[in-house]
């Protein structure tokens, strides 16, 4: 898909989506492609507004104005080649889904597989792994800028596993051994933070991710994790069988 055509079929899903009344939420528009709010557009959809935590930043939001409202005013969007994605929650659902439902949506999603060039549900632990894994990425010569990247992938990593894991042991607190699978993972995870150095400043993290005997210990980590999801995933497979 060329970089045009992605742009106008952003552009088509947020404009329906606005005209209806309701948000989107999009990856990148200012800066990386962290999620942002779209509230609203102008031009034809040229100029888009909204909030991106990144708007105040000088390095990405330089060229950006500010609305009265305190939104962002962002004419060239498209021009970010980390706009990756948008979508929307649209209206509440007049019938909510049921919790089988809402399992075998969780098994899809942690089903491991490939997306274009992403690692998803169980295949990013892999993914996850052999980047870690692979020290000639973290050598003296390729590690200026690309060290600090890799850190932040990294907590960002472990950050979506702590608060993800987290969030579905007590959405299944009535299912106990779901709950105590998800929460394990958790726990991997929270071992993982603790050796890398927690939220600590930025040299030590660093410094951390360097060394190769710390990196083979959270490489051990990510195989525990993964296993432990592997258990959840099954878990959720035979409730949604039965």
């Amino acid at each position: 898909m060329t970089f045009s055509t992605r742009r106008l079929l952003l552009w088509k899903f947020i404009k329906r989506h606005l005209n209806e009344g309701y948000p989107c939420i999009a990856q990148g528009i200012i800066g990386p492609p962290e999620p942002c709010l779209i509230t609203g557009y102008r031009d034809n959809g040229n100029t888009l507004l909204g909030w991106n935590f990144f708007q105040e930043d000088p390095d990405f939001g330089a060229s950006v104005k500010k609305d009265d409202s305190g939104y962002f005013i962002c004419d060239n969007w498209w021009e970010n080649a980390d706009t990756q994605g948008v979508m929307c929650m649209g209206a509440v659902a007049s019938k909510p889904f049921s919790q089988k439902e809402i399992l075998k949506n969780a098994v899809r999603v942690m089903t491991g597989r490939r997306e274009n060039a992403y690692a998803k549900g169980l295949w990013a632990y892999d993914a996850w792994e052999k980047m870690l894994g692979d020290d000639s990425s973290f050598s003296e010569k390729n590690n200026t800028g690309g060290l600090f990247k890799k850190m932040l992938c990294q907590w960002d990593a472990m950050s979506c596993v702590i608060d993800g894991r987290g969030s579905a042991a007590e959405y299944f607190a009535d299912i106990p051994v779901l709950a105590e699978s998800f929460s394990h993972t958790k726990e991997i995870m929270c071992q993982m933070l603790a050796i890398l150095g927690g939220w600590e400043d930025t040299e030590v993290r660093l410094r951390k991710l360097k060394d190769v005997s710390i990196r083979r210990k959270a490489c051990d980590y990510i195989r525990l994790a993964r296993e432990s999801d592997e258990k959840s995933l099954r878990l959720m497979q035979e409730m949604v069988e039965g």
